[in-house]
């Protein structure tokens, strides 16, 4: 199932925001719920269980399939404490690889480069950042 077929499922604009996702996904899984079938079948969009259960299943195909873009996009964006725990250790092995020390490297003018990798906003610059000190190593 591509994107444009689960914004379509679940009834979206192609522009929806993860806010406008949550509330179709809610609004269609009250609607089309298997649970409420079986309260009350007379009521029930499905002509049957076996349908209620189809159509919630892509309902919630959909739903993963927008939020795990989302997640994804913002994985790639933000900044963990763990990835600047990983760029640290990256350049301090390399530090001690080469047996240096941080003071070797670097000028008195460079201040700490965890607080370099601090500034970082993205994951991308924080590579960028990491592989610059790398080079001066």
């Amino acid at each position: 199932m591509e994107r444009d077929e689960a914004v379509k499922i679940l009834e979206l604009a192609s522009q929806a925001t993860n806010l406008d996702i949550k509330k179709a996904y809610r609004r269609l899984s009250l609607l089309w719920h298997p649970d409420k079938y079986e309260q009350n079948p007379a009521k029930h969009l499905a002509k049957s269980k076996k349908e209620a259960e189809a159509k919630m299943k892509e309902i919630n195909r959909a739903y993963g399939i927008l939020t795990e873009k989302v997640k994804k996009i913002n994985n790639d964006s933000e900044i963990s404490d763990n990835d600047i725990w990983l760029a640290k250790t990256k350049i301090e092995v390399a530090l001690e690889i080469f047996d240096l020390d941080y003071e070797d490297v670097f000028e008195e003018g460079d201040n700490d480069y965890l607080e370099m990798l601090n500034k970082c906003q993205t994951k991308q610059e924080l590579d960028d950042q990491v592989q610059k000190l790398l080079l001066t190593i």
